[in-house]
């Protein structure tokens, strides 16, 4: 015996989330509107619905709440995904909680296209040289909504790779600031996001003696080099670079032609005028290594 008719059964339409591509690295700290890389790609098994939010989330090593800010999506709908910086931006601003997830809410309406979504975002200058940042949906079935139909998988989703973030270093002052064309001065560069290790350039030449006595002090004597200002870079070991444009001059020493009169009383006392080039204000003179009183700069050559 058979109960007449035919019973349909309808599949329940799924929204599948993957990820395409590769996060992008490195980032440095801090900056601005940073594209991670890579996309979260949405696609529906039958019809379309909208996607009404997302929730991603940040498994690096950095502190998202405190240092990663301004967190975007941007969206499209395209076969292959590729950010261009003109697509639509999926909700408003967001920030990631103490969670490290930041939750978008929005409308997009996803069907059988693919859809790509891109997450661009700040790093501040409180994020730490060599934290790495990831980013996830770690439940779609759970962090992805939508008007209808159910959202899958149930496992994380993540863009491949690993952003690291870079300190770049930062001169504000070299002291002093200027000495001889045969090198050898002293020079101590004051800055920020100095590393052990890192290299220190006068204008192309390599500096000697060189100690990163913290972050922000190296110390280093200078190398030879013609006369001019040059620049000053120091490079970190993971490539980063900082630069003092014309941090430092090189000056040809002080030259004497003649001293009028040449001789003198033993007593001293005696006024004379020195002449040759490259005088500087607060020069000090010796005779014999006896310091003379009474010195005053009149020009670069007297």
């Amino acid at each position: 015996v058979a109960i007449s008719g035919t019973t349909t059964l309808n599949t329940i339409p799924v929204i599948t989330v993957g990820a395409a591509g590769n996060q992008i690295s490195p980032f440095i700290i801090p900056s601005t509107n940073n594209y991670v890389g890579g996309a979260f790609t949405f696609s529906r098994s039958a019809g379309s619905t909208d996607i009404t939010q997302i929730t991603v989330t940040e498994t690096g090593s950095v502190n998202a709440q405190t240092n990663l800010s301004n967190v975007k999506l941007y969206y499209e709908t395209a076969d292959t995904c590729s950010y261009g910086g003109g697509e639509s931006q999926f909700g408003a601003t967001a920030s990631f909680n103490g969670s490290a997830k930041a939750t978008f809410t929005g409308s997009i309406t996803v069907g059988a296209a693919q859809v790509c979504a891109y997450a661009v975002l700040n790093v501040g200058s409180g994020a730490a040289d060599g934290q790495t940042l990831e980013i996830e949906i770690s439940n779609p079935s759970t962090e992805v909504l939508a008007s209808a139909g159910n959202v899958a998988p149930s496992s994380a989703v993540a863009i491949s790779g690993t952003t690291t973030l870079l300190m770049k270093p930062e001169i504000t002052s070299v002291s002093p600031d200027n000495g001889k064309l045969s090198g050898g001065t002293n020079v101590t560069i004051t800055g920020a996001g100095f590393l052990s290790g890192a290299s220190v350039t006068f204008g192309g030449s390599a500096a000697t003696s060189i100690s990163v006595v913290s972050s922000i002090s190296i110390t280093a004597k200078t190398p030879a080099h013609s006369a001019g200002a040059v620049d000053v870079i120091v490079q970190n070991t993971d490539t980063q670079l900082g630069t003092l444009v014309n941090g430092f001059s090189y000056t040809a020493g002080p030259v004497i032609t003649s001293v009028s009169p040449d001789n003198g009383k033993l007593a001293g006392g005696t006024n004379v005028t020195i002449t040759g080039g490259n005088f500087q204000n607060g020069a000090a003179i010796t005779f014999d290594g006896v310091p003379a009183t009474n010195v005053v700069f009149v020009s670069g050559t007297t």
